[in-house]
């Protein structure tokens, strides 16, 4: 008999250097499935003067396992958000997320501590259902389903997988730490090394920002590590890391946010004193990502604040116009402020 038992899996890197420099990254493996359990009986017969060797290959039923997408050691920036996905093979109640120890979620529900401030996590939970295998026993919110199924529509149905993703908004510094998905009372877990750089930026920078380009940004295939800043002002519920962010991405939301690369913020970013290196970032003729491009991060609230004024003159028309009837002809308009965004 051969037996392989689950591990924590665990995944670490060295810590990168600053943002200024932009940490070199190497994809790390996903995190191995553990092995199951399997039996092999061995059976000798003689048949015909052959002598036969059987092997019977038994597979025990699968066990509760975690997965992810994610790297084990990320870096992300302040000011901004990330995501970490943890994904359970069937469904269960038990599924816990921790940081440093102190428990954050039980399950669907946050769980207070003085040292975790539930502004700053919100879990996003989603059930797949295998309903090839169909539904059984009634349920409600006083009778749960055992483990493995779901309640849908008051029955129990066989679950194929159920995810727990764990958004962190508007990080800080103290977000830092060791994050740890875990079924509870076994040693089955997933854990997350995170680091918070600095970015300089002021935190809450983009909730006024109205500008909506996700729509065109998805027709262009935007990679969702930056799709964020096609809509800012959802960027705390998103993962957005702009140092991921590849030459096309950029290209591509330019193409957006320049109503297709027929017209130019540079005078604005001039007015906004962004430094001409970033210019690139003002107009739709962006040509290739350079390194001195990482220190533009320092001055997206200026360049979004650009992108923002053509927005709201956009979205606005004016509401009234006047005309001398000087001998000097002067044109003024007026527009109100763009509503916030729900």
């Amino acid at each position: 008999m051969e037996h392989r038992s689950s591990r924590p899996i665990v995944v670490e890197k060295r810590r990168p250097y600053d943002l200024a420099q932009h940490a070199i990254r190497r994809p790390l493996p996903p995190p191995r499935r553990p092995g199951r359990r399997r039996f092999v009986l061995k059976a000798m017969s003689q048949l015909a003067g052959l002598r036969c060797l059987i092997l019977i290959a038994l597979v025990a039923a699968d066990e509760l396992h975690l997965t992810t997408d994610d790297e084990g050691y990320l870096t992300v920036i302040q000011g901004f958000a990330t995501q970490l996905h943890c994904v359970l093979n069937t469904c269960s109640p038990n599924v816990v997320w921790s940081k440093d120890e102190v428990m954050i979620f039980n399950g669907t529900s946050f769980v207070k501590s003085p040292s975790i401030d539930e502004k700053s996590f919100k879990l996003h939970h989603k059930v797949e259902v295998d309903f090839e295998k169909g539904c059984t026993s009634q349920c409600d919110d006083s009778t749960p389903c055992p483990e493995g199924s779901s309640c849908v529509d008051n029955q129990c149905c066989t679950c194929s997988k159920e995810e727990f993703t764990l958004i962190l908004r508007n990080l800080t510094f103290e977000d830092s730490g060791r994050y740890k998905c875990q079924i509870a009372n076994q040693s089955e877990q997933l854990e997350f090394q995170v680091e918070v750089l600095e970015s300089g930026l002021k935190g809450g920078f983009h909730e006024n920002i109205s500008y909506d380009h996700s729509e065109c940004c998805q027709e262009k295939g935007i990679s969702p590590l930056c799709r964020a800043m096609c809509k800012p002002s959802e960027m705390a519920e998103h993962h957005f890391d702009p140092t991921s962010c590849k030459t096309d991405d950029y290209k591509n939301f330019l193409y957006c946010a320049t109503e297709n690369g027929t017209r130019s913020h540079i005078h604005c970013c001039k007015t906004q004193l962004v430094p001409s290196f970033c210019y690139d970032f003002c107009s739709g003729d962006f040509k290739m990502l350079r390194r001195a491009h990482r220190l533009c991060l320092y001055y997206l609230p200026e360049i979004f604040d650009c992108y923002n004024r053509a927005y709201r003159m956009l979205v606005n028309p004016p509401l009234e116009h006047f005309r001398s009837r000087d001998s000097v002809p002067v044109t003024q308009f007026s527009w109100n402020q763009s509503p916030k965004p729900l």
